[in-house]
Order: structure tokens, then C-alpha cells, then sequence
């Protein structure tokens, strides 16, 4: 039994440092982007200010993967045209100018609004130096026509009256790998925007356990613009469109895509994007994968969620399992062992962090002989929730997964996925 002992000790030591590890570490891109309006009279034939974008996330980013939108309107339908009078990057290496290395285009709005119909997206060429941890870029531009024309800024959607000031402005967008990560789109009054759901799917290229990847449009009144993935749009032979609003991405295209993550951002005539939270898998060569299922709640309903084990080929000796969630969407208020843990009473324990948003689970084999290992596929664990507001996506997500070994303690290779 010592064995056995030691085991929980471990585990209950891991599982601690992964609490305290996870409120350390912010894994999401976050930019900040700051404008300072230098062109500050309503009527004038030059409109521009400086831009400032500072990385305030712990990973360092490529400046390719970064668009900045400017919103006006014409006025007059010239010829637009930016001017970048000077860029420098400060990151890890020091000062550096990036003056030539600052792309334009100016694109029309599908929808127009009364105070846009064009916007200019400024973009940087690829091999530059990177954006590191609180590096920064500021950039100074301009915008004029072909005649040089005044324009008249009262109506532009992203003139800020405040002069020769650094703000947070709401009305310039920054957009990372074609997701939009600050600022908001100019719309119309009355658009009521399309709704995707869910937003995150997965695909498994394992034959054997691999279905359709499909999620629910509710078009109301739009119609679809794009479906891009990092940029690049897909062809309408990479997904379909069923007469309810179904899109299926087709498998070819699915098949084509390496392992990873991937953000496919669905567009439409009018409103507000969505971003399709997408995962690539491949669990052929797994040991075994762990699954949760999607679903909708609505505020102060009740469900049992079920984390399930599928294609389990070696017996599972021991796991050490950490859960986050949305505190401020759903209470966890009880874990229960599922069926396919022996000796539960002695073999399981799980504890719950509300205040963090955690829980842990960890198995250990009671008897430390082999014979009572996790050997069969199914329901390793239920989680009883209530919901605080109404959502539909998967309730909770993974934090770690630790010292999954078999009765030899040798480590076994686990996928967790969501359906």
C-alpha cells in the first residue's frame, strides 16, 4: 500500500502546482492598440494620426499576423491613398525602423453605414523582427485623395475629436490572424447579426471514431460573405450549406489541415463576425482519448456532464486530471465517479475550486496489482452543473492532464477533444 500512498501524494502535489500554475499563465493574444489623432480639424484635405500597438500577452507575435482598420467615408469617389511617414518596432533587440515595411489597402464596405463606407487596413510584410512580450510599434500615417480634396471628418467613424492624445479608441479595430481582438465594427441600426452555434468544433481523422463537423447558421436576414482561415478564404468546395442553415466543412478540406488549432472567422453582409474555434486531431496512434460533449443550458437548469474515455487498449493505473471553467457561467456542485472506475470508493477523488474555476480528478489504482485497472471505454467521470446564464458550448475545458500511466507506470498518450 505504500505504493499506492505515494501515488496520491504525487498527485495531490501536481495538482496543486497546476492551480497555482494556471492563474500565472495567460495563454491568449492580447495586443493593445492605442490612436492618436494629429489631424484634428473637422474640414481637411489630410486625415491621420499615430498608432500605437503594444504586446501586453507573454507570447511573442509575428507582425504579418497583425491588421489595424481605419472607417471613414469618401466623401467623393477618388483615388485614396496612404501615407506612412515613419514606423519603428522597440522588442528585445532594441530600436528598429519598419517604415518600408508597412502595407495598405483601402477596401469598400459591403454594408455601408452613415458615417463609413471605406476602410483602410494597415498590415506589415513577413520577415520582419517580431512583437516580443511589452515590445511596442508606432506608426504615423496619413490619408488623402487623388484631388486632394477635403474631407469632411464629422462623419468618419474612426475620428477621434480629441487632439495629439494617446486613447483606447473603440473605433479603430486591430485583428490578429483575421480575428478581430480590439475595437468594434461600424454597423447599421436595425442589423440584427447572424448567429453561429456552437463555435467550437472538432475533427478526428481517425476512421474510426470520426464524424461530421458541422455547426448551426442562423442567417437572420444575412446572408454569408466568407469563411477564412488565417487569411485565406475557402473555396465552396471546402464546406456546404443545407437549406436549415447547416454547415458541414467537407472532409477533403478537413483532412487537409495539419494537427492544431485553428480559428476560421465566418463573415456575412452585414453585422458582427464569428469566430469557429477548430480542432484538428488525430487519435489513430492514441492510446486513448478522453471526449466532453457540447451543450445548451439555459440560467438555472441543471445537467449532469459526463467526461468519457474511448478507445481505452491499456489499462489506465493511475491520472491526474485538471479542469477549468467559467465561474461566471456555470456552478459545479458535485463529481461523481462513472462507471468504468473500479473501487471507486478507494481509487477516486476529486475536489472543487469555485473561487478559481477548477476542479481535479485523480485515479489511482487501489490495489497496485493490476487488477483493478480503468480497461473499458465509457464514462470515467460525472459533473453535476447548474447553469448562472444561458450558454451552448462545452461547459468546462482541460487544464492538464498528468502521470497517466499504465500498471507499469509507463506514461500513456491521451487526446482530449470536444463534440
Amino acid at each position: 500500500m505504500k505504493r499506492r500512498n505515494s501515488l496520491w501524494a504525487i498527485g495531490l502535489a501536481v495538482a496543486t502546482t497546476s492551480l497555482l500554475t494556471s492563474q500565472l499563465v495567460a495563454a491568449t493574444t492580447q495586443v493593445k492598440l492605442e490612436y492618436c489623432n494629429t489631424m484634428a480639424s473637422i474640414s481637411t484635405n489630410t486625415m491621420g494620426g499615430k498608432i500605437k500597438l503594444t504586446n501586453t500577452s507573454n507570447e511573442t507575435i509575428n507582425l504579418e499576423d497583425l491588421k489595424v482598420r481605419y472607417y471613414y467615408t469618401v466623401d467623393e469617389p477618388l483615388t485614396q491613398t496612404l501615407w506612412c511617414d515613419h514606423a519603428g518596432l522597440m522588442g528585445s533587440k532594441g530600436y528598429e525602423t519598419i517604415t518600408s515595411s508597412v502595407t495598405s489597402k483601402f477596401e469598400a464596405l459591403s454594408s455601408p453605414t452613415e458615417n463609413a463606407d471605406t476602410y483602410v487596413e494597415i498590415g506589415f510584410k513577413s520577415g520582419l523582427s517580431q512583437l516580443t512580450p511589452n515590445g511596442t510599434i508606432e506608426l504615423q500615417m496619413r490619408i488623402t485623395n487623388s484631388s486632394w480634396k477635403n474631407y469632411n471628418q464629422a462623419n468618419d467613424y474612426s475620428y477621434e475629436a480629441t487632439p495629439n492624445t494617446y486613447i483606447i479608441s473603440e473605433h479603430v479595430t486591430l485583428y490578429y490572424k483575421g480575428v478581430l481582438i480590439s475595437g468594434s465594427e461600424p454597423r447599421n441600426e436595425g442589423v440584427v447579426d447572424a448567429i453561429v452555434t456552437p463555435l467550437e468544433l472538432s475533427y478526428d481523422k481517425n476512421k474510426a471514431v470520426s464524424g461530421a463537423c458541422e455547426t448551426q447558421i442562423t442567417f437572420n436576414g444575412n446572408t454569408l460573405a466568407s469563411i477564412k482561415n488565417n487569411g485565406g478564404s475557402l473555396g465552396t468546395s471546402d464546406y456546404s450549406i443545407d437549406d436549415k442553415g447547416i454547415l458541414t466543412f467537407n472532409a477533403s478540406y478537413l483532412e487537409s489541415l495539419a494537427e492544431g488549432d485553428y480559428q476560421l472567422v465566418v463573415s456575412f453582409n452585414a453585422g458582427k463576425s464569428s469566430v469557429i474555434h477548430l480542432q484538428i486531431m488525430d487519435t489513430t496512434d492514441y492510446d486513448f482519448a478522453m471526449t466532453l460533449e457540447t451543450l445548451q443550458l439555459k440560467a438555472g437548469e441543471e445537467a449532469i456532464i459526463p467526461i468519457k474515455l474511448n478507445n481505452v487498449s491499456t489499462g489506465i493505473n493511475n491520472a491526474n486530471l485538471v479542469f477549468t471553467y467559467d465561474k461566471e457561467l456555470i456552478e459545479v456542485q458535485e463529481i461523481l465517479a462513472g462507471e468504468i472506475v473500479p473501487n471507486s470508493e478507494l481509487s477516486f477523488k476529486s475536489a472543487i475550486h469555485q473561487t478559481e474555476g477548477t476542479f481535479n480528478l485523480l485515479f489511482a489504482s487501489a490495489e497496485q496489482d493490476g487488477s483493478d485497472l480503468i480497461t473499458q471505454s465509457g464514462d470515467m467521470v460525472q459533473v453535476k452543473i447548474k447553469a448562472k446564464k444561458d450558454f451552448t458550448s462545452a461547459p468546462f475545458k482541460v487544464l492538464s492532464m498528468k502521470d497517466i500511466a499504465d500498471a507499469q507506470l509507463k506514461k500513456i498518450t491521451v487526446l482530449f477533444k470536444v463534440k
